[in-house]
């Protein structure tokens, strides 16, 4: 949702140019045993919504919610930090979050010195619980296993199908499905599959193109549990992306093999490996 689509009676701070002042909204979700720990920093710069909130006449507020289990929850406080732990019970898929500063009493004439003019000569009274900032939204998926992103098998799947007697990417599924011909898949599963010593083979041919459609084409999947692991990934590990931008496609065969951890070099390494086997 898309809160300048959104009108107010009032000039609320985050809404369009209603209000002029700059805000700033980070969050930080930890996964802990049994419990998500999450983090919110609320920053805005208004003079007179920082008179409220010393005046104890305002709250920063977050709003937790899960359609999937139906989970409501709604966390305040006085100051711009708001620390809570969500149990992993509670929450399947996505989980939402949003992050206002609201009344906490009732604020009579109320007016705003940083509104726009078109407010100019106007006074509001503002009721207990109304929204006087907009920090944003944000949301995480709880069914993916942000601690074990870094195993290929996390969002991808390879599976035999009788539809194509050539190698498809179907990106349609929550995982990345490479859909081998049975005949290919038999030899795959029989001989390969289970044995880690040929990972660095299969991930820099199969996997590593599959991933390369994936990617051109995660805009159209968004909303995908594989492209919403990936796009954490490229988020929060920017050490080893580098800050590269999934936006422009030239960056797409480099996020591929970070996200693989280097395939080719690991082909190498493998082949020398398996050499020295055969020879022994």
């Amino acid at each position: 949702m898309k809160f300048n689509n959104i009108s107010f009676p009032h000039p609320v701070l985050g809404i369009a140019d209603t209000i002029s002042g700059n805000i700033e909204f980070f969050d930080e979700v930890l996964s802990e045993k049994g419990n998500y720990r999450i983090k919110f920093e609320l920053n805005q710069s208004n003079g007179d919504i920082n008179q409220l909130l010393r005046e104890a006449k305002a709250e920063y507020f977050c709003e937790v919610t899960c359609t999937n289990t139906l989970y409501r929850e709604i966390f305040t406080s006085s100051d711009n930090y708001i620390s809570f732990e969500l149990p992993k019970k509670h929450v399947k898929g996505k989980v939402e979050f949003t992050c206002l500063l609201i009344s906490k009493t009732a604020i009579p004439q109320y007016v705003n010195t940083d509104a726009h003019s078109d407010y100019d000569g106007f006074y509001f009274d503002i009721e207990k619980g109304d929204v006087l900032v907009v920090f944003g939204k944000t949301s995480f998926n709880a069914d993916i296993k942000y601690e074990r992103l870094k195993a290929v098998s996390q969002i991808l799947v390879v599976k035999p199908t009788k539809e194509f007697d050539i190698v498809n990417v179907n990106l349609e599924e929550s995982k990345i499905t490479v859909e081998i011909p049975e005949e290919d898949y038999e030899n795959f599963a029989s001989n390969y599959a289970d044995d880690k010593k040929y990972d660095p083979v299969f991930h820099s041919s199969i996997v590593l193109n599959a991933l390369l459609i994936a990617l051109y084409n995660i805009k159209k999947h968004k909303d995908k549990f594989w492209a919403e692991a990936i796009m954490y990934r490229i988020e929060n590990e920017k050490d080893t992306f580098q800050n590269l931008g999934i936006d422009e496609p030239e960056n797409v065969p480099e996020i591929a093999q970070r996200l693989l951890g280097k395939p080719l070099s690991r082909l190498f390494t493998g082949l020398n490996e398996l050499e020295e086997q055969f020879e022994n």
